[in-house]
């Protein structure tokens, strides 16, 4: 099993802002049955591996949907107003919630928009990269998918 891999669990990290420039609330927008960040957080949840998750956000209905469905796994860090707006660099947000915790601390960072995520994936991305890199004091991995609308 995956989670006998680490002795120190995995702390997520899932920015999501209030507003977004091209689709109004796309956050809590309806996908399928369901609000569109509870797909990824599902996922997240069904690993074992991930002990807390971050949300940083500037959206009061983010917290209350996210604290409402799981209680205290999540955390929410209120994003200071020097990070709202579109034009703020993601490091800079995610250096916020990166604060919070030691130097030691082990991340998965994700965002809500992807929904698809399969949870054998997170569990890759978080042990593959711990396996063959242990000496490593980080690592970026992500996937590509094409999707072709029409003809």
């Amino acid at each position: 099993t995956f989670v006998k891999v680490f002795k120190k669990r995995f702390v997520a990290l899932l920015p999501m802002k209030k507003n977004s420039e091209r689709i109004p609330e796309k956050n809590i927008k309806i996908l399928g049955k369901k609000i569109l960040f509870y797909h990824i957080l599902d996922s997240m949840k069904k690993t074992k591996l991930i002990s807390k998750v971050v949300i940083n956000t500037d959206s009061e209905k983010i917290a209350k949907f996210a604290k409402n469905r799981y209680g205290n796994w999540i955390f929410i860090n209120e994003r200071l107003p020097s990070l709202i707006g579109d034009a703020v660099p993601m490091n800079r947000v995610i250096g916020q919630d990166m604060k919070l915790f030691d130097d030691d601390q082990l991340f998965f960072q994700t965002h809500s928009t992807n929904p698809f995520l399969s949870v054998s994936t997170i569990c890759n991305a978080i042990i593959q990269p711990q396996i063959t890199l242990n000496q490593c004091h980080g690592s970026f991995s992500y996937i590509s998918i094409l999707i072709v609308v029409g003809q």
